[in-house]
């Protein structure tokens, strides 16, 4: 069976740009499958199988991140926050912390967090309309 997916969304997935960026780098001319320039960023690829490449230059398929991790008290659960002291980003090593958290705890909240690339996988545990349940235990004095 043959899965194949949009050429922009391959471009995105493997970290080449952003799905919309990835629309004007194909529409440019700037990518080719198979040897064949393709201009059309809707046009389907099989990742397994057809050959993309960026300015020359090929395009691998990259792997998904899992990673768990205990999120102690004080820190925010955030990739990016001006006034926040701890960021549970500086809790991963620095070769994973192009991941994104499955979900928030408060700064107060410690916990396990979900931390992945597998944007299909975010979507669903975290976007309201698939009903996603979760269970917190609060201990309190």
């Amino acid at each position: 069976m043959k899965q194949t997916i949009r050429l922009q969304v391959f471009l995105s997935r493997n970290g080449i740009c952003s799905r919309r960026e990835a629309m004007d780098i194909v529409k440019s001319g700037r990518v080719s499958v198979n040897g064949q320039i393709v201009a059309e960023p809707s046009f389907q690829v099989d990742p397994r199988q057809d050959q993309v490449c960026y300015d020359g230059k090929s395009v691998g398929q990259k792997g998904y991140d899992y990673i768990i991790l205990h999120k102690p008290a004080g820190y925010v659960t955030t990739k990016a926050d001006a006034f926040a002291s701890q960021k549970v980003m500086g809790l991963l090593p620095s070769e994973f912390r192009h991941l994104n958290p499955a979900g928030r705890l408060d700064k107060e909240t410690e916990g396990l967090l979900l931390f992945t690339n597998d944007g299909d996988l975010l979507h669903a545990l975290t976007h309201p309309k698939f009903d996603v349940g979760k269970i917190y235990f609060v201990r309190v004095r």
